[in-house]
């Protein structure tokens, strides 16, 4: 009898959004950088959390060079669209520090999975990172962004789990809202700090 996956299929699945939960993402330090001085923060971070063309992107309905020849235009830059593909591809930064550890420590206990708003070009660049996940879900592979709630529903299908046996950590409150529709337990945290705290109150052992 195999006792690691008899546990892990006992325990809840843990799965995770990526950017602001488990990777560290510069992405409201490196736009402003590209724009005019003063742009409020808050406004930059609902035009691009809104922006067609991002969604476009990362639903998996364009190549990342129609998408920067569009985010140039869309967002008025004065640096070249591969110029910009160069920013963008960086500003993920890679995991907080401790998070692999702990996933690894983790791994044997439960199953571990991603659900993350994201596209080719990012996908490919943390192919290492995402192997730790079983399965790793993105959007722009799925063809359904958060928060829709057909992305929970297709998500819970590949990880072959009931909604509730899903506990799921974003950073994002209409995501968490909307998981919480979709049957899943979902709790909103931020950073890998907040997630940590949030999963030793949830009793997972660290």
């Amino acid at each position: 009898m195999n006792t690691a996956n008899d546990a892990r299929s006992q325990n809840p699945c843990l799965c995770f959004d990526l950017g602001g939960v488990l990777i560290r993402n510069a992405v409201f330090t490196g736009l402003p950088a590209l724009l005019p001085a003063g742009q409020d923060l808050s406004v930059l971070r609902q035009r691009w959390l809104h922006s067609t063309v991002i969604r476009r992107f990362e639903s998996g309905l364009c190549s990342a060079d129609e998408f920067a020849q569009a985010f140039v235009q869309e967002w008025d830059l004065s640096i070249s669209a591969s110029e910009f593909l160069q920013e963008f591809y960086r500003w993920p930064e890679g995991f907080y520090e401790g998070v692999n550890e702990t996933l690894q420590a983790l791994r044997p206990h439960y199953q571990l999975a991603c659900l993350s708003d994201s596209n080719s070009l990012h996908w490919q660049k943390f192919a290492d990172l995402l192997s730790v996940f079983d399965p790793a879900l993105s959007s722009h592979q799925l063809g359904i962004m958060k928060p829709d709630v057909a992305i929970f529903e297709a998500a819970a299908v590949r990880l072959q789990r009931e909604p509730q046996q899903i506990w799921f950590f974003d950073d994002m409150e209409e995501n968490v809202i909307t998981a919480r529709s979709a049957g899943w337990q979902a709790w909103q945290v931020q950073g890998w700090d907040g997630t940590r705290a949030q999963l030793a109150a949830l009793g997972v052992l660290l």
